[in-house]
């Protein structure tokens, strides 16, 4: 095993510390989100709702690490910010953002609707959550990343995205700057989940000319479950 293998293995369980910094990573990212989804109006441009999310995250005194706030097409390029994109009614407004805090990182992912919802987005982000609430229902201590990443990618299909394909559900995070931590929720990693693990946990979706959409939330693995880091409505969010 090379040294930047051991040291991934070494980072896997963090420290009350280091979970206390996370978590405030986590906070701090929900209060920009909402505050950006808030201050859409018809009209407003991606650059306009990443400058909102950028400036709330840094008056909290938080370093931006990611600040792709995208909007209908744009969301189905992944982090590819499109500063031009407009919100008109029915847009879907897609959050994949993240924030360095005190040296540790946050990454979370929450979708919107502008006024009114488009039936394809509802159901959608619908299957999408489900399959989020089944990876939430295997994370213990013990469990095996590759079984969740099976189990999630066969709910998501089965509630009503049936080509659903990923090359991962999550990932574990920590220090800002040094990449994913371990273990990967994908189908190659037998690396039994242990107390102290602070995850990712994901279920994107992407279809070039429809959007994107995901919902992304932060966890620490306990004794008897987990424990979530993050508290807003995962479902799809009206903005009105």
């Amino acid at each position: 095993m090379c040294i930047r293998d051991r040291f991934r293995r070494l980072r896997m369980i963090k420290s009350p510390d280091e979970i206390a910094r996370l978590a405030e990573a986590a906070r701090v990212t929900e209060h920009a989100i909402i505050t950006s989804a808030q201050s859409a109006f018809l009209g407003a441009t991606q650059r306009h709702l990443a400058r909102v999310f950028s400036q709330t995250a840094i008056t909290a005194n938080c370093f931006v690490r990611q600040d792709n706030a995208s909007i209908d097409g744009g969301s189905a390029f992944g982090n590819l910010n499109t500063p031009g994109d407009v919100v008109v009614d029915g847009s879907i407004i897609r959050y994949d953002v993240g924030v360095h805090y005190q040296g540790y990182a946050s990454d979370i992912a929450r979708c919107f609707s502008f006024r009114t919802v488009r039936d394809k987005v509802r159901r959608y982000q619908d299957a999408l959550v489900a399959g989020q609430e089944r990876m939430l229902e295997c994370i213990r201590p013990g469990a095996i990343p590759a079984d969740i990443f099976h189990e999630v990618v066969k709910t998501v299909r089965r509630e009503g995205i049936p080509h659903f394909d990923r090359t991962h559900v999550g990932h574990g995070i920590g220090i800002a700057g040094a990449g994913y931590d371990l273990p990967n929720l994908a189908p190659n990693d037998e690396t039994p989940l242990q107390p102290g693990m602070v995850l990712c946990v994901e279920t994107p979706y992407v279809e070039v000319g429809f959007g994107g959409l995901q919902v992304e939330d932060m966890l620490v693995v306990t004794e008897n479950g987990y424990q979530l880091l993050t508290h807003s409505e995962r479902g799809i969010q009206v903005v009105p």
